[in-house]
């Protein structure tokens, strides 16, 4: 699933094999010759072609900017769960000033809230039902409060998921690293590895099986709001982490 990195095992299905086929055949990815296990084909399906954002050539940069405030400005305000923001995020995308490169930007660093605002996929949806789980017996003995991103050096991500057992806080943390994609010109592409995950600050012992690697893609970046693809699937934005408070605090 996306929003746990690669901790867990993608599925590997009809989708993936043809979307690892297709990008194969074009020379997305070429030092995979062969599409022989699991891994190699949840790689390969998870890297996408290069965004073309003709769309701001020789624009007026003071209307652009005018219109990424907007965009924001509309994700911001629709919440969690509309379909609307997929449209949003995409425009959003194209928008990316072509010298903004997130995986030399330090902007990409410190930490991010997640907002699950696009249809989820596996991993995204069984976090927000969690999250939008009504009050009963059962949330006495689970629930979860928040799932954040901490990016730091442009090199690593600690995901801290945020949950209550029996009431009582309970943090786990998620560890992945990141290496920029040099051969990526518009520098949005990451290789993102898992290392490892911690709970009660503990190091859990992980099976290497999970020590494995896919395509992160940041395709926007600004100083409050950034745009992450993974495994070649659904964008999902996500905000600075006391932007996220300050929203709250307005609606409220």
């Amino acid at each position: 699933p996306d929003l746990l990195g690669v901790a867990l095992e993608s599925p590997v299905g009809v989708d993936s094999v043809a979307k690892a086929s297709i990008n194969a055949a074009v020379g997305l990815c070429d030092s995979f010759d062969f599409l022989d296990t699991k891994e190699d084909i949840v790689m390969v399906a998870s890297k996408r072609p290069p965004l073309k954002n003709g769309s701001i050539k020789g624009g007026d940069e003071k209307a652009l900017e005018e219109k990424r405030q907007d965009i924001k400005s509309k994700l911001k305000a629709l919440g969690d769960g509309n379909e609307e923001a997929f449209a949003l995020i995409e425009e959003l995308e194209y928008l990316k000033p072509t010298q903004t490169k997130p995986a030399y930007d330090n902007r990409l660093n410190g930490p991010w809230d997640f907002n699950f605002s696009v249809e989820p996929d596996m991993g995204t949806g069984v976090v927000k039902s969690l999250l939008e789980k009504e009050e009963d017996e059962k949330s006495f003995l689970f629930s979860l409060d928040n799932v954040c991103m901490d990016i730091s050096d442009n090199e690593k991500i600690e995901i801290t998921v945020s949950t209550r057992v029996l009431r009582l806080p309970v943090q786990l943390k998620l560890f992945t690293s990141l290496q920029a994609d040099d051969g990526n010109k518009d520098g949005t592409m990451f290789m993102e590895t898992f290392e490892g995950a911690s709970l009660f600050g503990i190091d859990l012992p992980i099976p290497k099986s999970w020590k494995r690697s896919r395509y992160l893609e940041f395709s926007y970046l600004d100083d409050d709001m950034v745009v992450a693809r993974g495994n070649g699937r659904e964008p999902h934005f996500l905000l600075r982490e006391n932007t996220n408070e300050k929203i709250e605090t307005e609606k409220s």
